[in-house]
């Protein structure tokens, strides 16, 4: 392939984010990880799964969010700081876009 457009199985793009998503990692370092450009990389993983990197990574954060607030997490501050978000507010934001509920409607006896 050309330079700036080698092949990109999002199976790695995939695992990749999914053992990091967590973590503030640029597209660039997963690109350069997978030895392809951002653009490709963006490009690809999007053809592959119908969804954005960024989406996905997203998805992942919100559903650790879910599993740790039914799991008894009291300080959605704490978690969203741990899961990458730069907010309590941003957290609660994301997940009633994906959810339609609050992170507290969870908790147990919620």
């Amino acid at each position: 392939p050309e330079p700036g457009h080698e092949i990109v199985p999002a199976e790695e793009a995939r695992a990749l984010v999914a053992s990091s998503y967590n973590e503030r990692l640029p597209l660039e370092a997963i690109a350069e990880e997978l030895d392809c450009s951002v653009y490709h990389l963006c490009r690809a993983f999007a053809s592959a799964t119908g969804r954005t990197l960024h989406a996905y990574r997203t998805e992942l954060r919100l559903r650790a969010a879910a599993s740790a607030v039914r799991a008894g997490e009291r300080s959605l501050t704490d978690l969203a700081l741990r899961l990458g978000f730069a907010s309590h507010s941003h957290l609660s934001a994301a997940f009633r876009r994906q959810f339609g509920m609050a992170p507290s409607a969870l908790r147990p006896g919620a």
